[in-house]
């Protein structure tokens, strides 16, 4: 393995092994000389990649991409680009998925790029005041893009604002915000990459007076018997996970407090946990009821068409449920980092959650559904 690859593979280990940067498929790294782009392929996991989870890619293929016509049909569009990204493949890549951003990491002139999911970075990208707060912490060494649809429009937007920044500052920005989404990080070392990120974790830690401490709580309710009950009125016979602490109390105690965290931040939420949670409220006398449970979960499914993968009950605790052990665990992590985004979000101006035009499409696109099948699979 030659030693650009081997820092590729050590940077990625680094940040995918800490969930409070990425969890799950999700985030993606990327290294690229004068001829090949070598990007994480989709599904795999960041934390536990080795040379073989890169794909590799010309780019004399990957810039034409940027410059084709395409459907403007948005979902025909993907497809169509996704065929062009499988044929930029390089032999010894084929069988591999690469990631449906390859082209963004490809226009990023720098050697080393590091696409993270932060719930800190993105309580600040999940806020009100998210403008106001960029301008004011950051800067010029960043750029900061408002919502767009992921894969070739994004990729195609990031373009026109890098070119812009390159005409003012004759080089490329280290740091991409991204509206409700992350942060793209480049540098042509992966020391450049961790001074950067912790550059914008110290400007970010600045503004915020205080940390939760996530502590277990011991939840009294009657959790087996919801479950039982639960197991009766879900189609896919799924593998239930719960957890009760400290962070999850501060959203479950009042049925307004479950609204901040009722609807998705980021596309990955969607992918993992479903556009919305189901919520189970107390009744009169502060206990569960089985009407209660059976009304909540039967009308979760009359009105979105499929089961919840996250149940929440006020007072109590977070239910994930999946198709295995593993999946249903990474669905729990999935929904407190989205819970820890909501909570940070209120140092800069309260959260903001992505539209429901935004949800469609993410709930639509069909890469988002490969990506969490592998990711949550067998593996």
């Amino acid at each position: 393995m030659k030693k650009e690859i081997s820092n590729l593979v050590e940077i990625s280990r680094y940040y995918g092994a800490q969930k409070d940067f990425t969890l799950g498929g999700g985030g993606n790294t990327s290294y690229k000389d004068r001829n090949f782009l070598y990007v994480k392929a989709s599904g795999f996991s960041l934390a536990t990649i080795t040379e073989e989870g890169f794909a590799v890619l010309n780019r004399k293929d990957l810039a034409g991409i940027m410059t084709r016509e395409y459907s403007r049909d948005s979902h025909q569009r993907e497809h169509e680009v996704m065929s062009d990204l499988m044929n930029s493949l390089a032999e010894g890549s084929k069988k591999l998925r690469p990631s449906v951003e390859a082209s963004l990491h490809d226009i990023i002139q720098y050697s080393y790029v590091v696409h993270m999911h932060p719930h800190l970075i993105n309580a600040l990208l999940c806020s009100n005041d998210v403008e106001m707060y960029i301008e004011d912490l950051f800067d010029d060494k960043v750029i900061y893009i408002p919502y767009t649809e992921p894969g070739y429009v994004l990729s195609k937007t990031v373009s026109e604002y890098i070119d812009k920044y390159r005409s003012r500052n004759g080089s490329d920005p280290n740091i991409i915000f991204l509206q409700n989404h992350g942060v793209f990080v480049g540098g042509d070392s992966t020391r450049e990459i961790r001074q950067h990120y912790a550059y914008i974790m110290e400007k970010i830690l600045s503004r915020i007076d205080s940390i939760i401490k996530i502590e277990p709580i011991d939840y009294q309710g009657p959790i087996d018997q919801v479950i039982k009950i639960l197991s009766g009125l879900i189609h896919d016979r799924p593998h239930f996970k719960h957890e009760f602490n400290t962070l999850i109390a501060h959203f479950t105690r009042d049925i307004d407090s479950l609204s901040r965290v009722d609807k998705p931040f980021i596309p990955d939420e969607i992918v993992y946990c479903k556009a919305h949670p189901a919520i189970i409220p107390l009744a009169e006398g502060f206990s569960i009821v089985p009407e209660s449970i059976e009304e909540s979960i039967v009308s979760y499914q009359d009105k979105h068409g499929y089961d919840p993968k996250v149940i929440l009950i006020e007072k109590g605790p977070v239910i994930a449920l999946d198709k295995n052990e593993k999946s249903a665990e990474l669905v729990l992590d999935v929904f407190q980092d989205a819970m820890k985004i909501s909570f940070y979000s209120n140092f800069f101006g309260g959260p903001h959650f992505m539209t429901e035009e935004q949800i469609r499409f993410i709930e639509n696109w069909e890469v988002e559904h490969y990506r969490r099948k592998i990711s949550a699979g067998s593996s």
